[in-house]
């Protein structure tokens, strides 16, 4: 069974800018529950790095 989802994206930024760091949360599925403490590190250096 699938499911869709829609997804509004709040910020983007352009290639160059990605960020792929170790220790970040990583997950090759589509949806997941994050609720491994690499999640909130992940989230945190995310908004550091792009500002939102």
């Amino acid at each position: 069974m699938e499911y869709f989802v829609s997804v509004k994206w709040l910020h983007t930024v352009p290639l160059a800018d990605a960020v792929n760091e170790i220790g970040m949360f990583g997950n090759q599925n589509t949806v997941c529950k994050p609720t491994t403490p690499k999640w909130r590190t992940t989230v945190e250096r995310l908004k550091e790095r792009w500002r939102v």
